[in-house]
């Protein structure tokens, strides 16, 4: 029974991606750069019991930025190669 529902959960989760009407794809010799900002603050932490201590600044102790990259190219209306590089900061 297990062997069924992992074979019928692999085929719905590539099936999805296969035939996904909305995988959208880059039409032939097309080239897209995509950039992605991100910022996150912390503004507390867990002890070892689990219980949540905030930093007396309300500020947050840690910020965090980070800027990734994604270089897309459409090798034909159906294929679509990429690169994508976020390096964290």
């Amino acid at each position: 029974m297990k062997k069924l529902l992992l074979a019928a959960s692999v085929c719905a989760v590539l099936g999805v991606s296969l035939f996904a009407d909305d995988a959208k794809v880059l039409p032939e010799g097309v080239i897209r750069l995509t950039t992605a900002p991100t910022y996150a603050m912390i503004n507390g932490t867990y002890d070892e019991d689990g219980k949540y201590e905030a930093y007396e600044s309300k500020e947050g102790a840690i910020k965090a930025f980070n800027l990734g990259f994604a270089l897309e190219y459409g090798v034909n209306d159906f294929i679509s190669a990429a690169v994508q590089w976020a390096p964290g900061v």
